[in-house]
């Protein structure tokens, strides 16, 4: 598996590449090592672009209100934000497909979750403006999507089902980032 065939194969044939994933079943580490952690560097390498070239006062269209000094920060928090967010999904995908009597391992949950996010984890490379979020917001589009073909692919939800599937595990996602936020902010991580 090589990590530009599976992006292009996920952006431009994702029905194709649901059934490679399926039939190639990479393992955690190797899913960690070669697209989830690579992928994650994106959006934060942008962001301390971002921050070090534009200017740190804020700027409604191009501004950063943070000090140059706290980028490293901030990106190591961003990149351990995205693969805990990853891990998280693939958590709600293997407990929502229990309640479907579906019995995928954690593994399977961990593949949906992961090669369906390939959408957002590339746009975090376009985050250096901050405007520039409506490319991410393109992105969660395409990515509920992948999620749709990857849960019914691998998972066994049935495509009726796939859809609210989808949708549920993404109310709870919202739920579980809020508090996930919400305690970065009291430890004083973000």
């Amino acid at each position: 598996m090589g990590i530009l065939n599976r992006i292009k194969g996920m952006m431009l044939n994702p029905q194709a590449e649901w059934e490679n994933v399926a039939r190639e079943m990479p393992g955690a580490t190797e899913m960690l090592r070669n697209v989830l952690l690579p992928l994650s560097l994106l959006a934060p390498a942008a962001t301390v672009v971002g921050i070090l070239v534009f200017d740190t006062r804020w700027h409604a269209q191009y501004g950063y209100s943070m000090l140059p000094d706290r980028a490293p920060f901030i990106a190591l928090a961003t990149c351990a934000f995205e693969i805990i967010s990853v891990y998280l999904l693939a958590g709600v995908f293997y407990v929502l497909a229990r309640s479907e009597r579906q019995s995928p391992d954690f593994l399977v949950a961990l593949r949906v979750a992961l090669f369906g996010s390939i959408p957002v984890l590339l746009s975090g490379a376009m985050l250096f403006i901050p405007v520039n979020i409506v490319f991410s917001l393109v992105a969660i589009m395409y990515s509920f999507y992948l999620y749709y073909l990857g849960a019914a692919r691998l998972i066994g939800i049935r495509p009726a089902d796939a859809t609210m599937f989808v949708g549920v595990a993404m109310v709870c996602m919202m739920v579980l980032s809020s508090l996930l936020g919400g305690l970065a902010a009291a430890l004083g991580l973000v």
